[in-house]
């Protein structure tokens, strides 16, 4: 897979001074260049990725993606359409204390009470954040969501010009371990859930759509090779 990688990203590769975070950095790369290459049927090696207003990263215009790594687990997001994305890692062991008054507004911060929620939170913010394009130059306390069931999630914020952005959300767990948030335009082609419920290790918390993008799971070496 090296070869699929630019010379900057090798480069980068090479600056990490620990060895497990560059080779984490390698494979998340390199599965994101494999992934776009079967989506697209474009040789990997041949994709020339530039960045938007706000370093969000594309190949076309056509062809919008997202790639986030959490321990242990990769997810790449691949649309015709806006879209982001966000996995995070279910840790029990988090305090809510720690994170409550930087990640969480006031409803959240008075609403949610164990680990797995702050941690839902975060992934549904990470990936709005992701979707708009601006990542983290917008304080994540300066929006919120409320799972009101398995099929609704509100975005809540004072910023008129976020709250017009009118999305869908999905929350799936994966193995009990990470929990993936996508965010995607409201009229944007529907996700193709029976196929996703089918798939071994995976749970559909919550989600404002009803049955295409597809999804699709395999554990990483597999997918790889």
């Amino acid at each position: 897979m090296q070869n699929k990688l630019s010379f900057d990203e090798k480069e980068r590769a090479a600056k990490f001074l620990n060895q497990g975070d560059a080779h984490a950095y390698f494979v998340k790369e390199a599965v994101k260049r494999r992934s776009l290459e079967i989506i697209t049927g474009v040789p990997a090696e041949n994709f020339i990725f530039k960045k938007g207003e706000f370093g969000k990263p594309q190949i076309a215009e056509k062809i919008n993606f997202n790639t986030y790594r959490a321990k242990g687990a990769i997810v790449v997001g691949i649309s015709s359409e806006a879209i982001g994305v966000d996995i995070a890692y279910l840790d029990p062991a988090i305090q809510l204390k720690d994170y409550a008054e930087v990640a969480l507004t006031s409803f959240e911060h008075a609403t949610l009470d164990n680990p797995k929620q702050l941690i839902t939170h975060w992934a549904l913010k990470e990936s709005f954040l992701k979707f708009i394009g601006k990542g983290l130059h917008i304080e994540p306390s300066e929006i919120g969501f409320e799972i009101v069931d398995e099929s609704t999630i509100k975005f809540i914020s004072e910023h008129q010009d976020l709250a017009k952005n009118q999305c869908n959300y999905c929350l799936i767990e994966l193995e009990g371990k990470w929990v993936i948030s996508i965010c995607f335009k409201e009229n944007c082609t529907k996700l193709d859930l029976n196929f996703l419920n089918k798939q071994p290790g995976i749970q559909l918390i919550s989600n404002t759509s009803e049955a295409e993008p597809r999804f699709f799971y395999q554990p990483l070496f597999q997918f790889l090779f």
